[in-house]
């Protein structure tokens, strides 16, 4: 009965050793996880299951993002932070989310639901900051993981500013097109200016000698401010100073700014202005004048309203032109005499433009065309007369010009015949294509009878190029937030599903009848819960590390074989699990192995190589190793699992792929391992490459610099073991009573003696009454005084 007694209390100390590893190991994993929670750059905040949504934890680096501590937070509502605008629009998604959570608990659905929302969060200072969330419920409590994008608001503001602005030339010059009045050019001009400005009013003088006086086109707001707009000297206020420097004059306060001169600019209340001189070669044709009530800088806008006014000047150019044209063609007949007057005036204003003009007969062969064509084409003037317009075209554009000249044809029985715009590919002189808008119109004789066109043709290829890769700006910042979001949303839900096993095996270990094989089992899984949440923690710290450039290249001398041996030796357990056979090739002797690599990042690369073929083969074998190419070392991981399609082949070394597959291949993992096997072997100096075929398996190669190295070995060199024979007088200085009771364990074998202090100050009380201490177990972060500061105060004691 005594033996019985003896082995089942030697069975019941051993299975309590076992537990005390484990309770060791969890706690190790515990304090990893608390340390990525507490750096990671997003902020991850719990709240209660309610429309109130009060903050039960937010990490330390809400600091960071918003200026608060999270003892600023904590118990309050998340709404009391919130713009007003966006409460109103949250509130009814929270109500909704909510509502599935409680059909999802009803129903005993296991699925996660996430939800993303977007925000406007006051900070500390008081500004309001852009934030994104991805919000999940775990243990009947919401989880939001937050991440700052006010930046990203931004320049998605400056991009939309960028492309309206654009479209506002575009719109322009498509209304400099048809509209060839002056005053309806104005009309569209100014419109423009002050919708995308943002200006109260808008206006423009024109130059007649020194003089400056208001054009035939005043806004209605000028007039109901100003009655009649007083006219301006050169040189006198801020369009005069305008014209006479021929540069913009701006001010945020005309009352405060020794420019202003006119008092009528004070008395319509007029806050900032801004002019701009028209420029036609080197004259100053007419000033553009803006006006806001209420402080306006006009610095940020000074680029976009410079260019449209260069493209007003153009277009009042063009405009008299064409209305010069116009009157010409009307009297011809009854000022022949006139003609040659006409023509040569046409011809200077059609020579100093910088847009190709021309007129055709009524079968679209040139009979004029200005010299502005050269630049335009690559063939003078010369060369072009006589040929068709469809010399030019690319057959994929025939149709176009063939549909403009049918439109123009049937405006004959108009009385004011209209003006058509297309956009089409010409041919270059050398061969390339250009892109081109061309606005025409018909030239028709007394009869109605259609005689010839008369056009303008724009290369806009700049214009064209400008928009396109505006667009692929666009896509590629929406595509790299898709698949951020998509890898917070992976991430979190990685992270729950461990962290729901550890909690909830935990939770069933507190049974007190729990037989000991139920014991062990739940143990068990709550460890490989925890390695499976380690590894995604080490990754994500990794792949932190790459961003931020901070991995560092550790060179050591060892044995490649012995490492190759290694990862046979670590990964045989659970390729045998999965049925697989593993394989391992080596082309040194054992003596000829040693190298001088970084040893740690080696053995990582090849870790995750052989992890990801692992887990996708399910049948077959995995095989790896190492040859020798000139002066290089290649290495392989070969197996026959499912494979990778060839359209994403490039993709899976991207960071967050993983978190972005929707199909049935898509595994547990952050898809951070192979972005960081690329990272670490680029910082080795080396190579990688993918082979892969569906349903037969993947090659994978990679290579670094072949560095050969001697290995000395250190027979007299001994570690030595310690002497626990003796018990020792402990003092554990900790205010974590998890981490204090785990110690408790632990220490209970080797201990003489166990004193408790829960501050720092309490610690050095302690040390003053014992001097038989021998050995201090203390925490850094403690109340009262920190464990560094106390950790000195104890030496001196």
């Amino acid at each position: 009965m005594n033996n019985t007694l003896k082995d089942s209390n030697t069975d019941l100390l051993l299975k309590i050793s076992n537990l005390q590893s484990q309770l060791k190991a969890l706690k190790k994993e515990h304090e990893q996880s608390k340390l990525i929670l507490e750096n990671t750059s997003d902020n991850i905040a719990i709240t209660t299951f309610d429309l109130k949504a009060k903050y039960l934890y937010v990490s330390p680096s809400v600091y960071n993002i918003l200026g608060y501590q999270p003892s600023d937070l904590l118990g309050k509502s998340f709404f009391d932070f919130i713009h007003k605008d966006d409460k109103k629009a949250l509130l009814p998604i929270l109500k909704k989310y909510i509502n599935k959570i409680i059909n999802q608990i009803l129903l005993k659905d296991t699925e996660s639901i996430t939800e993303t929302i977007e925000f406007r969060f006051r900070n500390k200072a008081g500004n309001w900051q852009n934030m994104h969330s991805t919000v999940n419920l775990i243990e009947k409590k919401i989880l939001a993981i937050t991440r700052d994008i006010t930046d990203r608001k931004k320049s998605e503001n400056t991009l939309q500013q960028k492309v309206l602005e654009l479209s506002v030339i575009n719109d322009f010059s498509r209304a400099v097109s048809s509209k060839l009045e002056i005053n309806e050019v104005l009309d569209s001009a100014l419109q423009g200016i002050q919708q995308t400005v943002g200006t109260d009013m808008a206006f423009m003088f024109k130059r007649i000698g020194e003089r400056l006086i208001i054009s035939n086109f005043i806004p209605k707001m000028a007039k109901n401010k100003f009655g009649i707009i007083p006219e301006h000297k050169v040189g006198e206020c801020f369009c005069g100073i305008a014209a006479s420097k021929k540069a913009p004059q701006y001010s945020k306060d005309i009352f405060s700014d020794d420019r202003c001169t006119m008092e009528e600019c004070k008395k319509a209340k007029i806050k900032s202005f801004a002019a701009i001189p028209l420029l036609s070669g080197n004259e100053v044709s007419g000033v553009i004048g803006l006006g806001n009530f209420n402080e306006y800088d006009f610095q940020p806008k000074m680029e976009f309203i410079e260019t449209l006014s260069a493209q007003i000047s153009i277009a009042l150019d063009n405009a008299s032109l064409y209305d010069s044209l116009k009157n010409e063609l009307e009297e011809r007949k009854k000022k022949e005499a006139e003609l040659s007057d006409s023509e040569r005036r046409y011809r200077l204003l059609a020579s100093n433009t910088q847009d190709s003009i021309w007129t055709t007969d009524s079968s679209m062969n040139l009979t004029y065309v200005n010299d502005a064509v050269y630049d335009f084409i690559g063939y003078t003037s010369e060369e072009m007369i006589g040929l068709n317009l469809s010399t030019f075209t690319t057959p994929e554009d025939l149709q176009k010009l063939s549909e403009l000249a049918h439109q123009i044809r049937a405006d004959s029985s108009l009385n004011k015949p209209k003006t058509y715009i297309i956009e089409l590919k010409q041919i270059h002189k050398y061969g390339h294509m250009i892109d081109v808008e061309i606005s025409a119109n018909g030239i028709f004789n007394s009869h109605k009878e259609l005689i010839g066109f008369q056009g303008r043709s724009n290369d806009i290829t700049d214009r064209k190029k400008l928009q396109n890769e505006l667009i692929v700006a666009k896509e590629k910042a929406e595509e790299s937030d898709r698949l951020k979001s998509a890898f917070l949303a992976n991430t979190s839900h990685e992270i729950r599903t461990p962290m729901n096993g550890i909690l909830g095996f935990a939770s069933l270990l507190k049974n007190s009848e729990l037989d000991m094989g139920k014991h062990t089992k739940y143990v068990r899984i709550i460890e490989k819960s925890g390695k499976r949440m380690l590894n995604i923690i080490n990754d994500i710290i990794d792949i932190s590390k790459v961003e931020a450039g901070q991995v560092d290249i550790k060179i050591s001398s060892f044995s490649l074989n012995e490492l190759i041996e290694d990862l046979k030796q670590f990964f045989t357990k659970e390729t045998i699990d999965k049925g697989i056979k593993l394989i391992t090739k080596i082309e040194l002797a054992n003596a000829d192995s040693n190298i001088t690599t970084d040893k740690e990042k080696l053995y990582a690369i090849l870790t995750n190589l052989i992890k990801n073929a692992i887990k996708y083969t399910n049948s077959g074998s995995i095989e790896f190793g190492y040859t020798t190419i000139n002066e290089r070392l290649e290495f392989f991981v070969m197996d026959t699992g499912v494979g990778i399609p060839k359209e994403r082949q490039q993709a899976v070394f991207d960071r967050f792929v993983q978190a972005d597959i929707e199909d049935k291949k898509a595994m547990e993992g952050s898809g951070l391992g192979l972005a960081i096997t690329k990272a670490y072997i680029k910082l080795l100096d080396g190579g990688i490459r993918l082979e892969s075929e569906e349903d037969k398996g993947t090659k994978v190669v990679f290579w670094i610099p072949f560095k050969k190295a001697v290995l000395k070995s250190d027979s007299t060199h001994t570690t030595p073991k310690p002497n626990i024979d003796n018990k020792i007088n402990i003092l554990i200085a900790e205010d974590d009573d998890i981490s204090k009771d785990l110690l408790l364990i632990l220490l209970a074998d080797i201990s003489n003696k166990l004193l408790l202090a829960k501050t720092g100050l309490e610690t050095v009380e302690l040390c003053k009454q014992n001097s038989d201490i021998d050995l201090i177990i203390m925490d850094i972060k403690m109340p009262i005084m920190g464990g560094v500061r106390s950790g000195k105060r104890n030496s001196e004691v």
